[in-house]
């Protein structure tokens, strides 16, 4: 089933649809082939609007063509559940966009990216929220309209205090693992336990059966004691040893439930490493802090006090610090540096791994804006591409690219450039704006929503949740408060724009949103009827365009007939698009 939109009703476009179209328009006669070309059908109608499969994407950290349905991604500022996995063959040039420090991400020409638009900074705050396909994004230069990526920020989860590791399993001796007072291990997950995980991303490895270990300099005396400590209090006996012919010294703590725990939950090797989620999305913000002072510590190099560096061989690794600069309010710029990868060290030939180097300055270009990130678009560029491409559709129909935002692609709204269907988003965070005027009327303070046209939760409220920070915690407004162009708030559905009243009393405050969004047939009714013909028009188009078709049409059919009605399908494909495009939902709202 290549093509379904689910709206007032849903409708679905098959293969058995565009043959049957074709066969009645005298374009098609075959029958010995028939299931080849429904199967080629299937593959060309499904939307190659997609990744390619190296892209990391966060959440369960790996690349795109990896991941399965049920599994989790991090969606902006959410981590949202896999619904469904496309793949499709791809063949053609597709994209490679490259934001200021974001490592540069491929997608095919017709993926679409959130995007703002602006001259500069100043702009960015009254700027709307879109997606444009990738082909289309124009760099930003200096003192000239260009684009902003967006970058979402996690809002963190609630974890458990406590880790616990359960005694049972056997040392790399086939000895028991504790001692006899020790029933478990028990790591609190507090400050210092996160800092100690923090050292060991950095510094820390496991020896395959044994134990793990941490690597300083032997001038580093507070690090090895403070591991040494650590884990002494939880029942492990840590060694510390000289490295042989330099100034480096090892801690070596014994465990084989530890290897499994850290090789688990870190990563094994240099280039695999990671921070696990209860870490990166923590709520708990001192948590966070600890880990990066403890990876930093360990890998971080203090350059002048002007801003800090690291390095390091995995990527995950890189977007998940990103990340997390960015929870404590920090852009942490990334630039990829690329090595051969074989090289001859001291005879032995070795495989080596590009490195990231992460820098995190006081003043950069990117601008925050509540959990969003704008970071200028610098370069956009053709690559050509052979092979498969991904995409999801995900519970909030978004995923973030190496921790760039894009949208998850449905055929028809890619046609049409629109979100059909009733979509939720729960619990965005925005900063008010300044008031606007109309003469001396005040029309509000604008917030712009992300996704629009907004769909009213019920007959009595447009939203269906909106808290005001009030300090302490999210005020609810909805059903508290009058929602009224004389109240004190109104939402403009059709432009997404929610409008808060209350002279200056609101600016700068921080809100919390809920809210349906959509175009749907009750709205336009004729649209199921226009929506289906697209789909099916365009896809016979598909058909007819495939190389692979000029091989099976039916002997009789003229020249001229095929191009005459080629042309026709064309031709009224264009008039389907525009008028589906031009649908827009009158509101009655008026802004200045």
């Amino acid at each position: 089933m290549p093509f379904s939109w689910s709206g007032g009703s849903t409708y679905y476009v098959t293969a058995d649809d565009v043959l049957n179209f074709l066969k009645i328009s005298n374009l098609y006669t075959s029958t010995t082939q028939y299931q080849q070309d429904v199967e080629l059908l299937n593959d060309i109608i499904i939307p190659s609007v997609c990744v390619l499969p190296d892209e990391i994407i966060l959440g369960d950290n790996k690349p795109i063509s990896e991941y399965k349905v049920g599994e989790e991604v991090q969606s902006g500022s959410d981590i949202v559940k896999i619904v469904k996995v496309w793949e499709n063959p791809h063949r053609g040039y597709a994209r490679e966009l490259k934001a200021l420090g974001m490592l540069p991400i491929r997608v095919t020409a017709n993926h679409p990216m959130q995007v703002v638009s602006g001259r500069g900074h100043k702009d960015l705050s009254s700027s709307k929220l879109v997606f444009k396909k990738a082909e289309e994004l124009v760099p930003k230069r200096s003192g000239k309209l260009g684009d902003y990526l967006v970058m979402g920020i996690s809002e963190g989860r609630d974890y458990p205090d406590e880790i616990h590791l359960h005694r049972g399993m056997k040392d790399w001796r086939g000895n028991n693992q504790f001692r006899k007072y020790i029933s478990d291990v028990v790591f609190k997950l507090n400050e210092e336990t996160a800092y100690i995980f923090g050292l060991y991303v950095a510094e820390g490895w496991d020896n395959e059966d044994r134990g793990i270990s941490f690597a300083f300099h032997e001038k580093e005396v507070e690090y090895i004691e403070k591991v040494r400590d650590y884990f002494g209090r939880l029942g492990f006996n840590a060694i510390v040893r000289k490295v042989n012919n330099s100034k480096g010294v090892a801690v070596s703590i014994d465990g084989r439930i530890l290897v499994d725990f850290f090789r688990d939950t870190f990563g094994h090797g240099a280039h695999n490493k990671k921070v696990p989620d209860f870490i990166l999305y923590n709520k708990n913000l001192d948590i966070v802090r600890a880990f990066i002072r403890g990876y930093l510590d360990g890998d971080g190099n203090f350059a002048r006090g002007k801003y800090v560096e690291f390095m390091t061989s995995s990527k995950v690794l890189a977007l998940q610090l990103q990340q997390m600069f960015a929870r404590i309010g920090k852009f942490c710029a990334l630039n990829e540096q690329k090595r051969e990868k074989i090289a001859v060290i001291q005879g032995r030939a070795t495989h080596q791994h590009n490195i990231i180097k992460g820098r995190v300055a006081e003043k950069n270009r990117v601008y925050f804006d509540g959990n969003k990130i704008y970071v200028p678009l610098t370069k956009n560029e053709p690559i050509w591409y052979e092979g498969n491409v991904y995409n999801f559709t995900t519970e909030n129909h978004m995923y973030s690219i190496g921790n760039l935002v894009s949208h998850n692609c449905d055929y028809i709204d890619v046609i049409t450039g629109r979100t059909w269907g009733k979509k939720f988003v729960q619990n965005e965070h925005y900063s008010i704006g300044k008031p606007a005027y109309l003469g001396w009327y005040l029309v509000g303070s604008p917030v712009y929503l992300q996704h629009f046209p907004v769909i009213p939760a019920s007959s009595t409220h447009t939203l269906v949740h909106l808290g005001v920070w009030n300090g302490t915690q999210y005020e609810e407004w909805v059903g508290t408060m009058v929602e009224a162009r004389w109240g004190s708030y109104w939402i403009d559905n059709e432009a997404g724009i929610l409008w808060i009243i209350g002279w200056y009393w609101y600016m700068g405050y921080e809100i919390e949103v809920s809210y349906y969004y959509g175009y749907n047939s009750a709205q336009t009714p004729q649209m199921d009827g226009q929506i289906y013909q697209l789909a099916l028009y365009k896809s016979a188009k598909m058909f007819l365009d495939n190389e692979r078709y000029t091989a099976q049409v039916a002997e009789n059919v003229g020249g001229i007939e095929m191009e005459r009605f080629y042309n026709w399908v064309s031709a009224y494909i264009d008039k389907l698009e525009d008028a589906v495009k031009g649908y827009k939902i009158i509101t009655g709202s008026w802004v200045p």
